[in-house]
């Protein structure tokens, strides 16, 4: 009877492991509710609290950080500015979590509050105040004991250049990185979460081999990434809660091992019933708010649609105002808008987000690139070649102006191209805000050799911008002769 007790006790030692720690990981959470596309629905607060809650019942150790880039980028981001996202992490509930730049995109005030209504733990090792404390007195590091582990988390945010923000200051990344490190002595693993890009990323794992890990910011809508330095990985998880990111840290003869996984959150996991509550209440609440005048118009904002189809060969008032928005927004020296992208008018009046999105209904994002006047100058001969058919690729414009020859060949029927009222110089370099439609290559525009301030991934929605441009305001459209046609 011993024996048979002794050989018990082996077997349960044998199959008891040692503790490990899990950590989930996620970012870009502009959207409560899940969001659609041609490959399914994905995301939703309501299935990430399913992810979440099994991998706690498997594991105790189970530690859930957030990315960041929360507050912005979305209708629904716009409405609510973060509120409803910090709401449901409480209740989730999330552990750590980072900050990303478009944080920032309704004031530093703003980012704040968010911070302030969090029952989880923010912090930024690189993000100051004006007078270089630290941001909202955030810690620059965080150190945990868990299962058995000395843990060490650094927190790092890249382009704030390209907020509306400020009033913030941001450290250079490696200073920031070396000054944390040295806050992070005698711990088994440090991690990294960043918000910045690929080639960043791979030069702190480079430049600092006592990271053993980066959690860093979306590189798709609707894809995961884990890339490797060696044998430390770079973890990328989809935007909009699109999956998440698993880390399992063990110890074995000595010796910590990295393991990695991605979790989709898609159609398959189910919704908790009390997330899914919050998501409709809040959906339903927009509903409500996509109906409440946001601006008045004392004339129409036209866009030719059920008459001439002027959005595709000249100017009109919505593509101007479409583009004034686009340049605000980044405060870019020059932005377009394509005729195709526009399918709806405003009537004279009251306007509402409703009617934004009636006329700009395809969900594109606002990214900002540099590129070299010679490159402006082809881009606009470009949205001239199928003027003739009524062609999508017809750009309207905020920041400058000009004309073309209507019956010349497609290729040569620009005639000028005036920036700020300027002529164009083709060697200068000029910022531009565009749909990424077209950024992408849609209706065969070529943008390789543009310089992505703003990718795509990283950028608000048309119908967000437009709308926080109109807010209060009270519009006088006209004609400005920003483009001028000429028949020859």
């Amino acid at each position: 009877m011993k024996y048979l007790l002794f050989l018990l006790l082996l077997v349960a030692l044998s199959c008891s492991a040692p503790p490990h720690l899990t950590i989930l990981y996620f970012n870009d959470a502009h959207e409560i509710a899940p969001v659609t596309d041609n490959l399914g629905q994905r995301g939703g607060v309501a299935r990430l609290q399913t992810i979440v809650d099994a991998a706690r019942k498997n594991n105790p150790h189970t530690m859930v950080i957030f990315g960041g880039d929360l507050a912005s980028g979305t209708l629904f981001g716009g409405f609510y500015r973060g509120l409803p996202i910090v709401d449901a992490f409480n209740r989730i509930p999330v552990d750590v979590a980072n900050l990303g730049q478009h944080d920032f995109d309704f004031g530093a005030d703003v980012t704040r509050g968010l911070i302030d209504a969090s029952n989880f733990q923010w912090f930024t090792s690189n993000l100051r105040e004006r007078d270089g404390s630290p941001f909202h007195d955030l810690p620059a590091v965080l150190r945990y004991a868990v299962a058995g582990f000395q843990l060490g988390l650094l927190g790092l945010t890249d382009a704030m250049d390209t907020t509306t923000c400020d009033d913030v200051e941001q450290m250079d990344l490696l200073a920031a990185t070396a000054e944390a490190l040295s806050e992070l002595e005698n711990v088994d693993v440090i991690i990294a979460v960043t918000q910045t890009t690929p080639a960043r990323d791979e030069q702190l794992l480079l430049a600092f081999p006592q990271i053993a890990a980066i959690l860093s910011e979306e590189r798709s809508e609707n894809r995961t990434s884990i890339l490797y330095v060696g044998d430390r990985p770079i973890l990328s998880p989809c935007g909009n809660m699109g999956s998440v990111a698993r880390l399992d840290i063990s110890r074995r003869d000595g010796r910590i091992f990295l393991s990695t996984a991605a979790i989709a959150v898609d159609s398959t996991v189910a919704e908790d019933p009390a997330l899914a509550a919050l998501q409709k209440q809040y959906q339903d609440s927009l509903e409500q708010k996509l109906n409440a005048v946001i601006a008045t118009s004392a004339a129409s904002l036209d866009a030719g649609i059920d008459s001439d189809m002027r959005c595709r060969w000249g100017e009109t008032t919505i593509g101007n105002l479409v583009a004034d928005a686009f340049r605000h927004y980044h405060a870019a020296d020059v932005a377009v808008i394509n005729g195709g992208g526009l399918r709806a008018s405003i009537p004279v009046g009251a306007v509402t987000t409703r009617e934004v999105l009636a006329a700009l209904p395809f969900g594109n994002k606002v990214p900002l690139v540099t590129m070299t006047g010679r490159a402006l100058w082809q881009m606009f001969e470009h949205g001239l070649s199928e003027v003739e058919n009524s062609g999508g690729q017809f750009l309207q414009i905020s920041g400058g102006s000009y004309s073309y020859d209507w019956s010349a060949p497609a290729g040569a029927r620009l005639l000028t191209l005036q920036i700020n009222g300027e002529p164009l110089d083709v060697e200068k370099r000029y910022q531009l805000a565009l749909p990424s439609y077209i950024l992408l290559g849609g209706d065969d525009f070529d943008f390789r050799q543009a310089d992505v301030r703003v990718p795509a991934h990283r950028a608000p929605t048309d119908v967000a911008v437009v709308r926080d441009f109109l807010m209060g305001r009270e519009l006088h459209p006209a004609l400005e002769g920003r483009i001028i046609v000429v028949r020859q």
